[in-house]
């Protein structure tokens, strides 16, 4: 926590991303994340704080997070996965008639990933109120 703090104070970033126990890519085990140091993190530092490696994790762990500080949360791999996983599927029912078919396969599965995440950060329909507080 002290080295984080002291990386705030000498470079005056507007974010920061900590290491908790997240990793970038896929998880070969099931992540034990530190909660505590994210706790005293966000107590201490007065800018939003970022997770790279979020893919993977669970509800409960993204949740925790949130609650601890988190503000921006990567999840490239699971983007990645869902994107070829929508493919898969366009191939297995006979394949795409063009490339417009294969490329709103892939925005779809990007999609499908966006949306899954959107529920489990507890953001669905909140960014009304972020872009616009009067409404």
């Amino acid at each position: 926590m002290e080295e984080a703090a002291r990386f705030y104070e000498a470079t005056g970033v507007e974010a920061l991303a900590i290491a908790i126990g997240n990793a970038h890519g896929v998880y070969r085990c099931t992540p034990k994340l530190n909660f505590e140091v994210l706790a005293a993190v966000h107590q201490r530092l007065p800018v939003p704080l970022v997770l790279h490696g979020g893919s993977g994790l669970s509800r409960s762990d993204f949740r925790s997070c949130i609650a601890r500080g988190i503000r921006k949360i990567n999840v490239a791999t699971a983007t990645f996965a869902s994107v070829e996983a929508s493919v898969r599927r366009l191939y297995a029912a006979g394949g795409p008639e063009d490339y417009f078919d294969l490329h709103r396969a892939e925005i779809d599965g990007a999609y499908e990933n966006v949306r899954r995440h959107i529920r489990i950060f507890g953001s669905e329909n909140r960014a009304a109120g972020i872009l616009n507080p009067e409404s």
